[in-house]
């Protein structure tokens, strides 16, 4: 078991979290011609969770004034086009620095697609449901599991021993992770939202998405909102590798938000279908 408030601190200092090493391969490409196509560029950007943050984080920084960026186009156009440069090649030399952990109940493509999923479930339903600014609700969802991504990254053993328990005994995975590791992830990913200076929206999120009851009634709404698009994943075949209780309490949710079974079941196909296009842009051999 690790010391909590040390493994936090490592977790501020690290310069990215694992990326999905398709993401890698565009940005190689794009490198050179980053500002002649900064659609392209955010749209790759936005679909890996550590392209997300590293980009919000620079664009978030001291200098750039106190509005926060809450997507990565607003990051963008934040940094201007020599910072943005800067941004991808510190991103590619982390990527290629990076010696990620053989980890058996933790599957990388996996974790990537349960994001991806969720990121189009809850940008869907913030613009079905008028809860949200559709694209902020895409970066939330993209980065709900950002303190897992730091287990992965800082304590490979500990988390799949965490994962296993979980599953094993049907137990909620943050108190697995606290007897493995000493520090749970939504802890540790709110942490990381406020050393990385990443949207505010998300500290609620990382905490609350998969028990959103737990909430204080402020945070309530944004909380449910990614436990639903959470809901629309796992329904779509993108679930977590862990023990979870989203269709348990999702009744419950779903009374008290007053969100209908339609617009679920077509925030669920959004999902399947933007995990589909993402897999086809990022992998077209294996598409």
């Amino acid at each position: 078991m690790r010391d909590a408030p040390n493994f936090q601190l490592k977790a501020a200092r690290v310069e990215a979290f694992p990326i999905f090493r398709p993401v890698v391969r565009g940005l190689e490409l794009l490198a050179e011609t980053a500002s002649s196509h900064p659609k392209r560029l955010a749209a790759l950007l936005s679909l890996d969770p550590s392209c997300t943050a590293k980009v919000l984080r620079a664009a978030n920084a001291s200098g750039f004034g106190s509005r926060k960026a809450t997507c990565v186009e607003e990051a963008l156009d934040m940094l201007g086009p020599s910072s943005v440069r800067s941004c991808i090649a510190s991103l590619m030399d982390a990527a290629h620095e990076q010696r990620l952990a053989d980890v058996p109940r933790f599957d990388l493509f996996r974790w990537w697609t349960h994001c991806t999923a969720t990121a189009f479930a809850a940008s869907h339903l913030a613009e079905a449901l008028h809860t949200g600014k559709p694209m902020e609700a895409f970066t939330l969802g993209m980065l709900h599991e950002i303190g897992v991504a730091a287990l992965y990254l800082l304590a490979p053993e500990e988390l799949n021993a965490a994962i296993e328990l979980s599953e094993t005994e049907s137990l909620i995975v943050h108190g697995c992770e606290r007897h493995c590791i000493g520090e749970d992830s939504r802890e540790l990913g709110a942490a990381i939202v406020q050393s990385w200076r990443l949207p505010d929206a998300l500290t609620p999120i990382v905490r609350y998405h998969g028990q959103p009851g737990e909430a204080p009634e402020e945070e309530y709404a944004v909380a449910a909102l990614l436990f639903l698009a959470n809901l629309c994943a796992e329904r779509a075949g993108f679930g977590h590798p862990w023990f979870t209780k989203f269709e348990e309490l999702a009744p419950e949710v779903l009374a008290r938000t007053q969100v209908e079974m339609p617009a679920l079941e077509r925030a669920t196909e959004v999902a399947k279908h933007g995990v589909a296009a993402a897999a086809k842009a990022l992998l077209p051999r294996a598409a």
